[in-house]
């Protein structure tokens, strides 16, 4: 309330006093009920200077509160919410560090159900559809192919997995992890569920394919500890085209038939004419320790192939449909032979056949020797290259690829002894038939 009064009044003093301090009074009341509006004193209503003065203290003091009145409650209301603020902060701490635990809770939680699912889909799905643990085949699939990023996690339904390359959905595998995925796979659903119980017979046609040369060994011996150190198989059959995988298979079984329930057997399928037609054989074997010397070394397996091919087309008792299987393989083994000695012999032109050919011919100092070779091997090339996998008529076969053998003993003596004494083999007699001698 802002208050002006006049200066001087012409009324009697006590009633003049009485009427101000009544109005005033008035005025007051109505100023205490509503202090934000605003009252005038009246033009009659006047107060002596002496009378005045503590009057307008009391209404300067006020009129300074009310002016400052809403810088004091913004101030007041600060300090209020400071002061909730700091009664808050504690219970704030606690809650960050509850929701902290609450998430660390969610994530073990979620662990445990990824674990406890593949334990559901191993004991209750095995007889429907079985399905190894993912971490099984993480595992193994790390070992075998050297790398691990590369994971497994079995999908919502039980039946499938869903693969990950370093976190992330595996696209455009390679055809050599679907190999060795594919495998490991098969041999582990061998020791699932109802399967197991039946002791199968297990069939594998060539596990190595696709597969890098350097993890072959890996692959033998996981196949070996599955199939046969756990014997959860009845029978076996390993079907290979790998020579190395075949090797490796009889050394192991040769050194463990003593404890080998039942035995083991080995044989090559061979294609054989049957007079009309050409169909697959399978031949056994040699158990012979002197026939097994063959199987070194692919090379020494070769010679000792050709080489019988070549001494039994020359003897001219064979049946035409037997003369027709030499024909058929003789000349490809004659080519992997003399492409090993080849590349040993001029290691620069490894991987170049026709390169290593003409530099073994230009070595041979036997002019004679030399010319029949290059028309044995021209003969049978368009471009004037030694190939011998080129078609060689039947009278042909044996006098061609012993010429081969003559070529090897004229560029290392001491290598086709030793080969011929290794193998059994009648060196002067083979090459003979090249008719050099």
């Amino acid at each position: 309330m802002t208050c002006s009064l006049p200066p001087t009044h012409t009324e009697p003093r006590p009633r003049r006093l009485n009427t101000t301090v009544t109005e005033l009074v008035s005025r007051l009341l109505s100023k205490r009920n509503n202090p934000f509006q605003t009252s005038q004193l009246g033009a009659d209503i006047s107060l002596t200077p002496p009378e005045l003065d503590p009057i307008n203290a009391i209404l300067s003091t006020h009129n300074a509160r009310c002016a400052s009145h809403q810088s004091d409650a913004k101030a007041a209301a600060t300090r209020v919410e400071l002061h909730r603020v700091a009664e808050l902060q504690a219970k704030f701490d606690e809650l960050t560090t509850s929701i902290k635990q609450a998430e660390d809770d969610r994530t073990t939680a979620q662990d445990e159900l990824r674990t406890l699912a593949d334990r559901i889909v191993e004991l209750k799905k095995v007889d429907a559809n079985p399905v190894p643990l993912a971490d099984e085949l993480t595992t193994n699939v790390r070992r075998l192919l050297g790398r691990n990023e590369l994971t497994f996690r079995t999908a919502g339904d039980g039946l499938r997995y869903h693969i990950e390359r370093n976190g992330s959905p595996a696209k455009n595998l390679s055809e050599g992890e679907c190999t060795a995925i594919s495998l490991l796979h098969f041999l582990a659903r061998l020791r699932s569920g109802e399967i197991a119980k039946t002791e199968p017979t297990v069939i594998i046609d060539d596990p190595v394919s696709s597969l890098d040369q350097d993890i072959l060994f890996g692959v033998s011996a996981h196949i070996w500890a599955e199939l046969v150190t756990r014997t959860t198989a009845r029978q076996v059959f390993i079907l290979t085209h790998n020579f190395e995988l075949f090797r490796q298979w009889l050394i192991q079984l040769k050194s463990a038939e003593r404890h080998m329930r039942g035995g083991w057997t080995a044989h090559t399928l061979e294609g054989r004419h049957d007079g009309t037609r050409r169909v697959p054989t399978l031949q056994k074997w040699t158990t012979d320790k002197k026939e097994s010397a063959r199987l070194r070394s692919q090379y020494h397996y070769l010679f000792s192939r050709v080489a019988k091919a070549v001494t039994d087309a020359h003897t001219g008792n064979l049946a035409l449909h037997e003369r027709m299987d030499i024909l058929a393989l003789a000349p490809n083994s004659a080519r992997r032979m003399l492409e090993a000695f080849l590349s040993f012999h001029f290691p620069q032109h490894i991987g170049d056949f026709h390169g290593g050919m003409r530099a073994a011919i230009q070595s041979i100092d036997d002019g004679p020797a030399r010319v029949r070779i290059e028309r044995y091997l021209h003969s049978h090339s368009h471009n004037e290259e030694g190939d011998i996998g080129k078609p060689l008529d039947v009278s042909e076969v044996a006098t061609v690829i012993a010429s081969l053998f003559h070529l090897i003993r004229k560029l290392d003596t001491n290598h086709y002894n030793a080969m011929c004494e290794s193998l059994q083999i009648d060196g002067a007699a083979l090459v003979a038939i090249a008719e050099f001698d």
